[in-house]
């Protein structure tokens, strides 16, 4: 039903953590390519799936102050069919159209970040026009659609 949301995770991520480490592969450290994504409790009226990685800022050791956190809409990806139940590290499925940003997970060097994975349910297509930021097109499917999951991930770089 639809008000159990979308659940999505990542096997890549270590179960029963509230906001796990993103493993290193699936970073700017290692290949930086997307984590296997795995989705389920997709609404029967859902037209297209849309998918965003969200950097919600990230803090790094400064003389006694606070770093300002911001969140950034670092990666968006549309047009996922409806039947699709995951995606494998790395790869867009077929159909799939990707923003203007490219996946990336890169905090500043000796800091940490934290991002959200989050995936929504569209009743019907979105008329987007092409020239869209990513940050534009991530507040309409959120105006759109009522149905959405998520996921928190940190990672520490070295």
């Amino acid at each position: 039903s639809s008000s159990q949301g979308l659940e999505i995770t990542s096997p890549a991520l270590a179960a029963g953590q509230a906001e796990p480490a993103m493993p290193a592969v699936y970073t700017c450290t290692g290949k930086n390519i997307s984590p296997p994504l795995k989705w389920d409790h997709v609404p029967s009226n859902t037209s297209e799936l849309a998918l965003f990685l969200l950097d919600l800022g990230h803090t790094q050791p400064a003389r006694g102050k606070a770093v300002e956190a911001k969140i950034t809409v670092g990666w968006a990806v549309r047009g996922l069919q409806p039947t699709l139940r995951g995606m494998t590290a790395g790869r867009l499925p077929a159909g799939a159209i990707a923003g203007r940003g490219r996946y990336s997970i890169c905090p500043p060097r000796r800091g940490t970040g934290e991002y959200m994975f989050r995936l929504y349910a569209l009743p019907r297509r979105l008329p987007i026009k092409g020239d869209l930021s990513d940050l534009e097109l991530f507040r309409q499917v959120n105006r759109a659609s009522s149905t959405a999951g998520y996921f928190l991930s940190s990672y520490t770089r070295g």
